[in-house]
């Protein structure tokens, strides 16, 4: 490039006007003109020549070409590159994010690439985090104004069974994916009263028309007028939980979880056959002192230390036969199978 064609550019576009990180660089990637925002994203000194190449702040060399490929590509429908995002690295080797729009700059006279323009943004915070729900492994998706499937993640795709047929479910409404469509209209409600919900279980329907069981965290986003833009959130699959969950709360045999607090032995989980034999409103056993449940002081002491002794031969307590008293005062006789949790330090959890 000659010191004309140089001086053209930098009358031509003025980077170091811009808010933003914008750079002019000839065909071979030297820098002609780089506006101090981009100076600081590349970790450059403020003032001066820069010394480097464009290149030599790519974290792959080649994906210089390949952007210019798409350039060229963008350049013929009569548009810019924009918004690609590139890995780059500063000039201390920290690797960062930025999104690019670039554009050719032509000879006046004769048409001929001398060099390109361009502006970088630094996404590094916003990409990373894209990059590591891409990774987890659980779903995220956003839903638009009307409650259309807006976007999925590969892990979403894959719990709903379109992983081979992504277009048949972005702008799907997504009340057609549940098994009960009154479930839709009462979670719906439930978000848009709260904002969000949390740990909320779904069943939806897969592209096979198999039920799937989802946990989802949602929370509900806003216009600037506050008007209802869509919601987002994050899916795990909770199917073999859930469908373990149903099953107990069919079969004729209470289940519970204790944990073991001082003088306290609180239920942490139980299902529904569990409370139906107690007597308790549903949802009611969970936070209850079970020892509240057993007919004596004596019955207590008895069975723990008939439950404590099998443990130490490292045998469940398997068919004992425990006097209990229901929240509404009825006497029966259980049979107890149960078995002793311990925390890693060998003492007793529950």
């Amino acid at each position: 490039m000659t010191d004309q064609q140089i001086l053209q550019l930098v009358r031509t576009y003025q980077p170091n006007d811009i808010p933003i990180g914008g750079y002019v660089v000839d065909l071979e990637g030297r820098f002609v003109a780089c506006s101090k925002p981009l100076r600081k994203i590349l970790g450059l000194p403020l003032d001066g020549p820069v010394g480097d190449t464009i290149s030599s702040f790519y974290q792959d060399p080649n994906d210089r070409s390949r952007l210019l490929a798409r350039l060229r590509e963008a350049e013929q429908e009569g548009g810019w590159l924009e918004k690609e995002i590139i890995a780059f690295k500063t000039r201390r080797g920290k690797r960062i994010y930025v999104q690019n729009w670039c554009r050719s700059v032509r000879n006046p006279q004769s048409g001929e690439t001398i060099g390109y323009f361009g502006c970088l943004v630094d996404v590094t915070a916003e990409e990373q985090y894209r990059r590591l729900f891409e990774q987890l492994p659980a779903g995220t998706y956003r839903l638009d104004e009307d409650n259309r499937v807006a976007e999925l993640n590969d892990e979403a795709f894959q719990m709903l069974g379109y992983e081979n047929a992504k277009s048949e479910i972005i702008g799907k409404p997504v009340r057609e994916l549940y098994a009960e469509p009154e479930r839709y209209v009462d979670f719906s409600k439930r978000v848009a009263n709260g904002g969000r919900a949390k740990g909320e279980c779904l069943e939806l329907l897969k592209r096979s028309g198999e039920s799937v069981f989802l946990e989802a965290y949602t929370v509900e986003l806003k216009n600037a007028d506050e008007t209802y833009a869509g919601r987002e959130g994050i899916l795990l699959d909770a199917t073999t939980r859930e469908r373990y969950r149903r099953i107990l709360d069919s079969v004729p045999v209470g289940t519970y979880v204790v944990r073991a607090d001082g003088d306290r032995d609180t239920i942490t989980d139980c299902n529904k056959q569990l409370e139906d034999m107690f007597e308790f409103p549903p949802g009611g056993a969970v936070g209850f002192n079970i020892r509240d449940l057993y007919s004596s002081v004596e019955d207590v002491s008895k069975f723990k230390t008939t439950i404590e002794n099998k443990d130490e031969a490292h045998l469940p307590l398997l068919g004992y036969e425990l006097r209990v008293t229901t929240r509404l005062g009825k006497h029966k006789t259980i049979e107890v199978n149960s078995r002793l949790v311990h925390r890693p330090d060998n003492r007793i959890l529950g």
